[in-house]
């Protein structure tokens, strides 16, 4: 049975994954998909979280302050140019555009797994969260390792 906390969790979390279903963004156009998903992450204080990684990326990184490996989770923040034709309360609000590809769901993962690494900390080691823009055009990637914060 779960707890009135993890209800509350899921229920946030569920509204947060509806809320990016419903205001999709193209590759490299993702402004608002960024802000929101930096908003969210913001509420989990034990996470650094750096913003502007390749243009819109972001990573979210909890440190144990003990060696170890560093394992890094990945999702996507950009959404197709198909027009969703679904009649969900929270479908595409944007014409042409929609999260058909269940990056909406892989974000929504990772942020869950911020409140879960702040919940359950680490024992050693670090874990970055990685946000990547333009993944459907296959810039993204590329725009974030040459992102000055990986040198």
């Amino acid at each position: 049975m779960k707890s009135q906390l993890e209800t509350k969790s899921l229920k946030a979390l569920t509204g947060f994954r509806h809320e990016l279903h419903q205001h999709p963004e193209l590759s490299g156009e993702e402004v608002e998909t960024a802000r929101r998903v930096a908003d969210y992450l913001s509420r989990f204080e034990a996470f650094e979280v750096t913003t502007g990684v390749g243009k819109h990326g972001i990573l979210a990184t909890i440190d144990s302050g003990k060696k170890g490996c560093h394992t890094v989770l990945r999702a996507e923040l950009d959404a197709l140019p198909i027009q969703e034709s679904t009649d969900v309360p929270y479908a595409s609000v944007n014409e042409g555009v929609g999260h058909h590809c269940g990056h909406d769901g892989h974000i929504a993962i990772l942020c869950g797994m911020a409140e879960g690494l702040t919940k359950n900390p680490i024992r050693k080691g670090k874990v970055t969260l990685l946000f990547q823009p333009a993944e459907e055009i296959g810039a993204g990637a590329e725009m974030m390792l040459n992102d000055p914060v990986f040198k």
